[in-house]
């Protein structure tokens, strides 16, 4: 492990502050810190998501008991939409033309940036797909039963 520079400053504090740049390993952490970074990125768009929030109903002359039993039924019909692997397809299609990209543009660095910058992008396109089919399905089941959906 060779180090490239070492620093020691001191902050306003009187507290010591080292870094070090490693050259060995570098690739590697670059890398997990890629895959760390869209891991937390997707699983932030999964979660927004999933927060579609309720649909505007025309609520006038509804039952709302009757509304709520009837939300309630068209959400587990749209829990059978596959937002997971609308996302994985998408990371997948994402990271192949990141990668095709990366191979024309560049190196093989540029490939492998390329290919996790487009797996990111794909698979929050694919989260956004599933969570739009979900809104659909409930919007769609609702008005088939009578209701009023205004949005």
């Amino acid at each position: 492990m060779r180090m490239d520079h070492f620093l020691t400053n001191q902050d306003s504090a009187g507290i010591h502050i080292t870094s070090t740049t490693l050259t060995s390993g570098l690739n590697g952490a670059v890398r997990m810190r890629t895959l760390i970074v869209a891991l937390v990125v997707m699983f932030v768009v999964m979660m927004l998501a999933s927060c579609t929030g309720r649909p505007i109903v025309d609520m006038k002359g509804v039952d709302p008991v009757q509304y709520e039993r009837d939300l309630r039924e068209c959400e587990n019909y749209a829990s059978q939409v596959n937002v997971v692997g609308q996302a994985a397809t998408g990371a997948v299609s994402g990271a192949v033309v990141g990668a095709v990209v990366g191979a024309v543009v560049g190196n093989r660095g540029t490939v492998e940036r390329a290919a996790g910058a487009g797996a990111v992008v794909g698979g929050a396109k694919g989260t956004g797909r599933g969570a739009r089919e979900k809104h659909r399905v409930v919007h769609n089941c609702l008005r088939h039963r009578g209701y009023v959906v205004l949005n």
